[in-house]
């Protein structure tokens, strides 16, 4: 196994120990008799690679009053060292601390195993994808269509500073209904249509106040979950209707992708570059053959 890895590795007379992932779920730690006395095979599970200090304290593994304590901590700069015996939760520990940090900051790790996992974390994982987009060219991004992934908003205003960020509207309806009894949903999303399909901010805040009239006092995580998103609610109120209808959700988008998708799968193979944009190219301009725009 070790010599099959990237990069390569042994346990000999130089080497008296050795460590590989595992499908980046377990970690074994080999150990020649040099050390132990005879060899010795650990392997390590990380089970909690997403972890929060409100989990911790959830789990009754943390009192709330620390978990403050150590987020104000970590906002604020301060070192902090964790330690203690083998088994005891430093790493996942450490995770949850790394998980406090802001989105708008950046961070690097010194680790002789990759154990955090700190790139996948909610959010983090985006961002170091997006920040590989920008390198590759990507250099400005006007507006951002979201489903909802958590940190990813943070994420592309990080990498884009300037780019607007628009909550999918559907993905929006669905997590509503997630907070209410089935047989509610058709009169919610009835009360809610004259919300999203307001003709201004003040229009539909004043029609999202009928709706917690109606639904705030059953249904308060409906009402928290609509004020929360807000502000990436609304920007698609600013623009006509035609348009509109593009950014308010992730549809039109994937639609283009699924397009996109099945003419290269089609063809193949590509034998450059400038074949696989052309094809792209050919795809984009059948949405719209004339060039004046289709009615929808």
């Amino acid at each position: 196994m070790g010599s099959n890895a990237t990069p390569a590795r042994t346990i000999d007379g130089h080497q008296y120990e050795m460590t590989l992932m595992l499908d980046e779920r377990f970690r074994l730690h080999a150990y020649s008799d040099e050390v132990s006395g005879q060899p010795r095979i650990s392997i390590r599970q990380h089970r909690l690679t997403n972890i929060t200090l409100g989990d911790l304290v959830h789990g009754g593994l943390m009192p709330e009053e620390l978990a403050r304590f150590l987020d104000a901590a970590v906002r604020a700069n301060v070192s902090i060292c964790v330690a203690g015996v083998q088994a005891v939760g430093k790493t996942t520990l450490l995770r949850a601390l790394v998980d406090a940090i802001p989105m708008s900051e950046e961070f690097g790790t010194l680790e002789t195993d990759l154990e955090l996992f700190s790139h996948k974390l909610p959010g983090r994982e985006s961002c170091a994808y997006l920040t590989e987009l920008k390198n590759r060219g990507v250099a400005d991004v006007c507006i951002a269509v979201c489903d909802g992934l958590k940190g990813l908003p943070e994420a592309i205003t990080t990498v884009w500073e300037l780019t607007v960020v628009q909550q999918c509207i559907i993905h929006l309806l669905r997590n509503t209904f997630r907070f209410a009894s089935r047989k509610y949903w058709d009169q919610i999303a009835h009360d809610l249509r004259p919300v999203y399909t307001a003709a201004s901010e003040a229009e539909a805040w004043a029609r999202f106040e009928e709706f917690e009239e109606k639904w705030g006092t059953p249904y308060p995580a409906i009402s928290r979950l609509w004020r929360t998103a807000w502000s990436e609610f609304i920007p698609f109120l600013d623009y006509d209707v035609e348009i509109r209808k593009v950014i308010c959700s992730t549809n039109a988008i994937e639609s283009l992708n699924a397009r996109y998708r099945r003419a290269v799968r089609a063809r193949g193979h590509f034998p450059n570059d400038q074949a696989a944009m052309k094809c792209l190219y050919l795809v984009t301009r059948s949405l719209d053959p004339t060039g004046q725009g289709r009615a929808r």
